[in-house]
């Protein structure tokens, strides 16, 4: 097969079409057969065994199926019902990822803090927090006290992707240190010279 493979190198012939079909069609294949039994192992059997309530699942499987038959049109509900949970699980997520557990942290550190300037920094990070997602509303206008809080948060935002880009900069600036020193050092190993 490899040199059949090989053989492209000089020009396309029906030897390598020959073994092209075969890799292509043994690949294809392995995949539907594996397909199949993780089908048997997952969900027919679990059915079989008294989880009828997969059968849901199950058909709605077979509904996605339904674009290669003259009626299309059902493969659109599976697909919208999978659309529509991935983007709650991944709104939801994001919301408490980045939200919600940020504003929780903040206030963990203002009621266990005892230094004041830990309070005090605290309370800073809050009011960055709540002024960086003020930016983001776009339902009104960024005018008045509004709008200074909205750049105020901008402004934050800034400084930390700015910290943030800084240290990934450090990062691989002492990475390619390393790496030409590394170089240098075995070049002159190689050359005999001494450190």
């Amino acid at each position: 097969m490899a040199v059949g493979i090989m053989t492209l190198v000089w020009r396309e012939n029906p030897y390598y079409r020959l073994i092209e079909h075969i890799v292509i069609g043994a690949g294809c294949a392995h995949s539907l057969m594996y397909g199949l039994l993780a089908v048997k192992t997952t969900a027919l059997d679990s059915i079989m065994a008294g989880r009828v309530l997969l059968v849901i699942p199950l058909f709605l499987a077979i509904l996605t199926f339904g674009r290669l038959t003259p009626w299309g049109w059902m493969a659109r509900y599976p697909t919208a019902l999978l659309t529509a949970i991935g983007i709650g699980i991944l709104v939801g997520g994001a919301l408490e990822a980045q939200i919600v557990g940020q504003v929780r942290s903040i206030g963990e550190e203002m009621i266990a803090a005892k230094a004041p300037f830990t309070v005090a920094s605290a309370l800073f990070a809050g009011i960055a927090t709540l002024c960086a997602i003020m930016y983001f509303i776009y339902t009104r206008e960024h005018v008045g006290v509004y709008g200074g809080l909205a750049r105020f948060g901008r402004i934050i935002m800034m400084c930390g992707l700015g910290v943030s880009w800084g240290m990934e900069f450090g990062w691989f600036i002492t990475a390619l240190g390393t790496w030409t020193e590394n170089v240098v050092n075995f070049i002159r190993a190689l050359l005999g010279i001494p450190y």
